[in-house]
């Protein structure tokens, strides 16, 4: 015969294993919505962005930054703020987009060629021969203040075999230039 005491105390260890299950479903709950509101950040940022600027028909234009600590470069969006070194450099790409802005290719047997500028004499952009390519580096002064969202802009107009054009089209990114890393010291003795 089970004694009330007996019950009791196997209700109890039932109630215990129902709340560490529980636990366990909330902290999961928790987890999940920490991370949809991450996902809902970084899609409004997105968003943003998209909304802020106008999305350049024909050309997407990006930075790539070689990291010094790694073998690979990582593609970097400039829209969002590209931030170069005082000291550094970059490389702006042009690439092809359709109407609807999805990746596309330049005609087989076309060239093509872009005009590469700054809205900033601090930012140097200087074209390479491939035509869709450029160095972009921080030209700053000793004492300057560091420039802030500098357009670089590039003008690109491809041409057939057949020698008609296609273009020209205009891409920008904005880039701000930011102290480097140090590079010596200083000593003031008051």
């Amino acid at each position: 015969m089970t004694t009330v005491l007996e019950v009791c105390e196997e209700l109890i260890a039932g109630q215990s294993q129902y709340s560490g299950r529980l636990a366990a479903i909330e902290l999961q709950l928790s987890e999940q919505t920490i991370a949809m509101s991450a996902l809902q950040q970084a899609v409004q940022l997105i968003l943003s962005a998209v909304a802020g600027s106008a999305v350049p028909s024909g050309t997407v234009l990006t930075l790539t930054r070689g990291v010094a600590l790694m073998a690979a470069k990582r593609v970097v969006k400039a829209s969002l703020g590209f931030q170069l070194l005082d000291n550094g450099t970059a490389l702006a790409t042009v690439s092809f987009v359709d109407s609807l802005g999805e990746p596309t290719t330049a005609p087989t047997g076309s060239t093509s060629a872009s005009v590469f500028t700054s809205s900033d004499p601090e930012v140097s952009v200087t074209a390479n021969p491939d035509g869709l390519t450029a160095a972009v580096a921080a030209v700053v002064s000793p004492g300057a203040p560091l420039s802030q969202n500098v357009t670089v802009t590039a003008v690109t107009t491809i041409t057939n075999s057949d020698g008609s054009t296609i273009g020209p089209f205009t891409s920008t990114d904005q880039v701000n230039v930011v102290s480097g890393g140090p590079a010596g010291t200083s000593i003031a003795i008051a």
